[in-house]
């Protein structure tokens, strides 16, 4: 009867569920999720540790994507992100690993690749994601990818998980702020300058604001070790004066 056939279909749902979660999959693009891209990230990076490889990363993301859930709604933006999904899974190498690891963040794991071919590689990839057909009613959805990217290369000394992950991730916020460019390549002697105060003041007020909504879930890696930064030298201060 319905009865057992609605059961059989949530008992269904349960266990495809699990499985997904096992598997550390994303649940809505098929793509692995932000923990299983770092555990790969973690095998890759010793591995170029130990074998003098270069591992490159690369975050990509859509520009205003908010605003397109707020005007089109969560229909069309799922049908976006697996859209763009399914298009990455078909253009990176077969030893790529390709992650979703934010609402509309991606992540691109190149092991052995060097910085050079790897930008080549991703501006060609965001190239190909910008010519994906949105069709809605009878207009075309103008989408913008913006990325960052940073590789085990471009650090002088061995640089840690977190490192290289907050690199990318400064990175393809940089790009978010540029108005020249859409996709920053991290350049350890010169980010720092990139990051203009009045970008770094925006980042603090944003992330402060979402802490006392209590929307924690917004509050990025790179934002969230700013501001704590922040507080250190505020209350270091404080306890000197």
């Amino acid at each position: 009867d319905l009865l057992s056939r609605a059961y059989s279909y949530i008992k269904l749902n349960d266990k495809v569920n699990t499985l997904e979660q096992k598997l550390g999959l994303d649940k809505l693009t098929g793509l692995v999720n932000k923990e299983t891209m770092k555990q790969h990230a973690v095998k890759f990076l010793a591995f170029s540790h130990r074998h003098k490889t270069t591992l490159s990363i690369a975050y990509l993301d859509i520009v205003g994507f908010d605003a397109i859930v707020a005007k089109h709604g969560n229909r069309v933006a799922a049908q976006i992100l697996t859209a763009m999904s399914s298009r990455l899974q078909t253009k990176v190498r077969s030893e790529d690993v390709t992650a979703r690891i934010s609402t509309s963040r991606f992540a691109i794991l190149l092991p052995a690749c060097a910085t050079m071919k790897a930008q080549i590689s991703i501006k060609r990839l965001m190239s190909d994601l910008h010519n994906i057909p949105f069709k809605l009613g009878g207009e075309y959805l103008n989408i913008k990818i913006i990325g960052g990217m940073t590789s085990t290369d471009l650090n002088d000394s061995k640089v840690s998980l977190q490192g290289i992950l907050s690199q990318a991730s400064q990175s393809v916020a940089a790009a978010l702020h540029d108005e020249n460019s859409d996709f920053i390549v991290y350049n350890e002697q010169s980010h720092a300058s990139t990051l203009k105060k009045d970008m770094i003041n925006l980042w603090l007020a944003e992330s402060i604001g979402h802490i006392v909504e209590g929307s924690f879930h917004k509050v990025s890696d790179e934002h969230a070790i700013l501001l704590r930064d922040k507080m250190d030298a505020f209350f270091n201060s404080r306890r000197e004066s």
